[in-house]
């Protein structure tokens, strides 16, 4: 058996190891002269990334990018990134590039080239679901976003040697951010689940569009967390060309214009380096099985209710990112905290999410025996199903008394069984009624085990407590069982009137010696 086991082992290790690896993520695609708006509206809404395939991108990037690194060496603003990769920008505002670099029919063409993906995109978002951006002025669709808002649009070039990831996972401010890239560095994108996953797609011929931060308040769009990876030697370079599309200034973000708000987070952000507490971070962002909001923490979609939103932060106010367990595995380690209108975490907010318990539901605890009433907030537990979540007092007390049922009638079906077997005189019906209960008895069986595995104290105290009660009441002028066991007890009872045989064989305890 050992032999068997081993191998079994060796060839399904790899294999769960291989899977716990993330596979790339192919974007969709759709064509920029007849957009599919059913594919673009599902692949923003659901992964915030969709690729807009342009006529003639391929040939305009491949001009436009060559010699770029060399001319950006001797122009635009240089930044040192955390790996090591030192990059040169350059940028304009709704004109052009003030640069020889990005200044050819070339360049022209491929600016083009994103503008009309971006709006291709607007076009195909607006209709059902959408939400419409407030403003002083007036109210604004997709389309009146890409329209009236800003257009900011940046050429960067990586320099090598490059160690790995350059930009940590991050969210762009604006509503939505096109991109071409050259070769010599990886997109990763953290999707709904929390993995984070390399992005694929058709890098020379079509642009890719990805939903910023600001595409949450209109609807209709998930913002894409991702991040940058380089592999590039000490001699290569990399070429890139991206266009952020800002709300108009007048929007209103949270109750705050556009215009006041960036100024006022701008001057804290250091270039090349993703903010940390500013609002709540999409990448977290979820619905509770209520379908209220929350975020990711420990795994977990916890509700949150903060006016500018929340971080998972653990013991030592740092940032835990949402697909990584907290240190101790216990919800103790960590917790969702409110932050203020700046982004910041002050003295009213830094207090832990309170409730009977957190998040929205597991069916068993994962660090060991948990009371519901002790001093630290446990994570909340579903009994059976999702939809019986234990998530206030009145709950979970209903949750014991169904518990204790359960195990109190584990004992009464066993006593029925008992009763029915006595008086079967070998008739039909009953030997149909004995095999009955013995399902439901099984049933009943497996039912208080799942509630006892729950490592809840109360639970595995209700189970107990209702299967001795039972006992106690029907069963203490009979002999003991086999087991105690409630999943084999079914198996085990016996009757004083059938001949017991010198050997019982219970299937799920194993051998039993009959006394």
């Amino acid at each position: 058996m050992r032999p068997v086991f081993s191998t079994c082992f060796l060839v399904a290790f790899p294999i769960a190891c291989s899977d716990a690896i993330a596979a790339p993520f192919a974007v969709p695609h759709v064509d920029l002269v007849s957009i599919d708006a059913r594919t673009t509206k599902t692949a923003l809404k659901t992964t915030g990334a969709v690729a807009v395939r342009v006529p003639g991108l391929a040939q305009a990037s491949a001009t436009a990018f060559e010699g770029l690194a060399d001319c950006l060496e001797g122009d635009g603003q240089e930044a040192l990134l955390v790996d090591g990769t030192r990059r040169r920008t350059i940028a304009a505002r709704g004109a052009g590039f003030d640069s020889v670099c990005f200044d050819d029919e070339a360049s022209n063409v491929l600016r083009r080239a994103a503008f009309d993906a971006v709006q291709a995109v607007a076009v195909a978002l607006d209709g059902g679901g959408t939400t419409p951006l407030r403003g002083d002025a007036a109210d604004y669709d997709w389309r009146g976003v890409v329209d009236k808002g800003r257009h900011l649009e940046h050429v960067h070039a990586y320099y090598g040697p490059s160690k790995g990831e350059a930009l940590e996972a991050h969210v762009d401010e604006g509503v939505l951010v096109a991109m071409v890239a050259g070769e010599g560095g990886s997109l990763h994108i953290t999707l709904p689940g929390g993995a984070s996953h390399e992005l694929r797609w058709d890098v020379d011929s079509a642009v890719l569009i990805l939903a910023g931060d600001s595409s949450r308040y209109l609807g209709n769009a998930r913002p894409a967390p991702h991040s940058l990876s380089l592999a590039l030697s000490d001699n290569e370079a990399r070429p890139w060309y991206g266009l952020m599309v800002l709300p108009p200034d007048d929007a209103l973000l949270d109750g705050e214009r556009f215009d006041e708000r960036r100024a006022r987070r701008t001057s804290t952000i250091t270039i090349g380096r993703s903010r940390s507490l500013t609002a709540v971070d999409p990448a977290a962002t979820c619905q509770t099985q209520d379908g209220k909001d929350g975020i990711f923490c420990w795994l977990q979609c916890l509700e949150v209710d903060c006016a500018y939103g929340a971080v998972c932060l653990d013991d030592n106010d740092q940032v835990v990112p949402e697909d990584t367990h907290c240190e101790g595995h216990s919800f103790d380690n960590c917790s969702p905290v409110c932050v203020d209108r700046s982004g910041s975490l002050s003295n009213s907010s830094r207090s832990r999410e309170g409730g009977f318990c957190r998040g929205s539901g597991q069916d068993m605890h994962m660090d060991g025996f948990r009371s519901a009433f002790e001093e630290s907030t446990p994570p909340c537990i579903n009994l059976y199903v999702a939809d019986w979540t234990l998530s206030s007092v009145g709950k979970y007390v209903g949750g014991m008394f169904g518990a204790f049922f359960v195990g109190l009638l584990v004992e009464c079906t066993s006593f029925v069984r008992k009763y029915v077997h006595r008086r079967r005189r070998d008739m039909s019906w009953a030997r149909m009624g004995l095999v009955f209960l013995h399902f439901v008895q099984s049933v009943l069986g497996y039912l208080a085990m799942f509630a006892a595995m729950t490592y809840s104290i109360e639970l595995f105290a209700a189970v107990c407590l209702g299967a001795t009660t039972g006992y106690a009441l029907l069963h203490l002028d009979d002999a003991p069982a086999a087991s105690t066991d409630p999943c084999c007890q079914a198996q085990d009872d016996l009757d004083a009137s059938k001949p017991i045989p010198t050997r019982v064989t219970a299937d799920c305890c194993g051998d039993v010696e009959a006394s």
